[in-house]
């Protein structure tokens, strides 16, 4: 209970951050391109940022072990979300159904669940986030984009490894294996031109990683203003699909991380981090690749956004699952 109060908090606050953006675009004075630069903001800057920190701390084995287990668990959980998404929404209609299932398939790892365990937990926990992002990545851009085109290039070691949320997690992995996360923490606050260097060095890493939270949840704020809900309430498969997304496949993944966590995989710390990553809303990658591959980008568009208010109710009661 007390984590779910916890994750609530974080939750709340992190929609908060929201209304600004929203407001000023009902209001018109944030311009349709608000959202796409604050995007990339985010994604060029802020999150980039927020790989190295995670992965500019001291090495130690365990840690990393622990990496590997969370990658591995993280495309169960994807090939076990594909399968159970394929019985659920088979009836769909066809124009919509890569929607439904990649909708539900890929949460809000980033934008939403790296804000929220860092607000719940503390940025010592991000380095996990980043092994359920490195997951994602694989298969969205791989077996994801085939959902929507039907194209087996996509099926590539190529295509998975040359995406912009992969790269700098890589390399980060590097960083931390080659332990200059551990020089890197010897040097701040040391004395002399390096110490003094390196010092500002992380001084401007740290801002720009917190950053990530407020920046991301503007960039939703500003695309849920632009939403327009009418006859979305009238589909059938638009519950169906909130449903899987913040109920059943959260569900689904604890009971495969309590296994998990029963073989000694992983602890209770690392079940609750992907606990919480699970349980956030859709990604905002359904209706970018709508928009790429031809999909009805607006549809896709409503799903994320109404999902992700929602959450705001589901992820807290999802965690009391932890508590079982």
């Amino acid at each position: 209970m007390a984590q779910a109060a916890v994750l609530l908090r974080s939750v709340i606050t992190l929609f908060l951050y929201m209304l600004p953006a929203f407001i000023l675009r009902k209001m018109k004075i944030a311009d349709d391109k608000f959202a796409l630069e604050m995007s990339r903001l985010v994604i060029y800057i802020a999150q980039i940022a927020m790989v190295f920190q995670s992965f500019l701390i001291v090495y130690d084995p365990h840690t990393l072990v622990t990496f590997v287990y969370v990658v591995v668990l993280s495309l169960v959980l994807h090939a076990i979300f594909f399968a159970v998404t394929a019985v659920l929404f088979r009836n769909a209609p066809e124009n919509r159904k890569v929607i439904l299932r990649f909708g539900s398939i890929f949460c809000n790892c980033g934008f939403m669940g790296i804000p929220v365990i860092n607000l719940t937990l503390g940025t010592g926990y991000s380095i996990f986030v980043f092994a359920y992002i490195v997951a994602f990545n694989v298969i969205a851009y791989s077996v994801g984009r085939y959902l929507y085109t039907k194209d087996r290039k996509y099926i590539s070691v190529k295509e998975i490894i040359l995406n912009p949320g992969f790269l700098p997690i890589i390399i980060g992995i590097v960083l931390y294996v080659a332990g200059f996360g551990t020089w890197f923490q010897s040097q701040v606050n040391g004395a002399g031109i390096l110490g003094q260097g390196v010092t500002i060095l992380n001084n401007v890493i740290t801002v720009l990683t917190n950053m990530v939270a407020p920046a991301s949840m503007l960039v939703i704020g500003a695309r849920l203003a632009d939403v327009k809900t009418k006859g979305l309430l009238n589909d059938r498969y638009m519950y169906l699909f909130m449903a899987t997304r913040l109920v059943i496949l959260p569900v689904i993944s604890w009971v495969v991380l309590k296994a998990a966590c029963a073989a000694g995989l992983i602890s209770a710390d690392i079940l609750l981090v992907l606990l919480i990553i699970a349980s956030t809303p859709s990604a905002s990658l359904t209706s970018m690749f709508s928009e790429l591959y031809g999909g009805d980008s607006p549809y896709a568009g409503k799903l994320v956004a109404i999902s992700t208010v929602l959450s705001i109710f589901t992820m807290p009661v999802m965690v009391m699952l932890t508590a079982i």
